[in-house]
């Protein structure tokens, strides 16, 4: 699995001052870590597996002395979470890394959300992630990155499709449309980033992809 965490400044190698671990502290941590786990525990077989795997990565990372470990620790955790379909376990390992280490905490929850295999999850876990996606739609929108916002609200759209609730998925769409609308009557020349509306299909909301 490719790497999602993007730095949101250049990272020198030792992980001090919020930096994230680069070089050689980055492979001799997660040396370190073959040494305890073996190998990545993100091949978990099981939903269940993966999600206790990265419950003890998270409680591990919290009492780790060493912060290049402790990073390598959540991105774990961070990846067991993708594979098992929970959101929760994807922002809580984001959370944890974004309180110490310099990223963009936003854009890489809504990589790793939009990793998330939507096929594959029962209804309970597509409810989770859309209400994620929802929530990171919100503080996106706080932190005045509208492009981001209407991503994470299509990708919640279709997580509530995936649940089987309609309500909530054109509710998450007229929320999507509003804002298309309101950067519409902002640049009515269509010179910026303004994104289309999701369109009806069957008479449900079926956003494109």
């Amino acid at each position: 699995m490719a790497v999602l965490w993007r730095a949101s400044r250049a990272a020198a190698a030792p992980p001090a001052d919020g930096r994230i671990p680069s070089g050689v502290t980055l492979a001799e941590a997660r040396a370190e870590f073959r040494r305890r786990h073996g190998r990545s525990p993100a091949r978990a077989t099981t939903s269940g597996g993966a999600i206790r795997d990265a419950e003890e990565l998270l409680t591990e990372a919290v009492a780790e002395p060493s912060a290049a470990v402790r990073w390598v620790l959540l991105d774990e955790a961070r990846k067991l979470g993708v594979a098992a379909g929970s959101a929760g376990i994807v922002g809580r390992a984001i959370r944890l890394a974004s309180a110490e280490f310099e990223f963009d905490e936003l854009g890489n929850e809504y990589l790793s959300l939009r990793e998330i295999p939507l096929r594959a999850l029962s209804p309970p876990r597509a409810k989770e992630l859309a209400q994620a996606a929802e929530a990171l739609a919100t503080r996106s929108e706080s932190d005045g990155r509208e492009r981001l916002s209407l991503d994470s609200l299509a990708l919640a759209v279709r997580a509530w499709q995936a649940a089987g609730i309609e309500s909530q998925a054109r509710g998450a769409a007229e929320r999507h449309d509003r804002k298309v609308a309101a950067a519409r009557e902002r640049d009515p020349a269509g010179r910026g980033d303004v994104r289309t509306p999701l369109p009806f299909r069957g008479g449900s909301r079926d956003p494109e992809r």
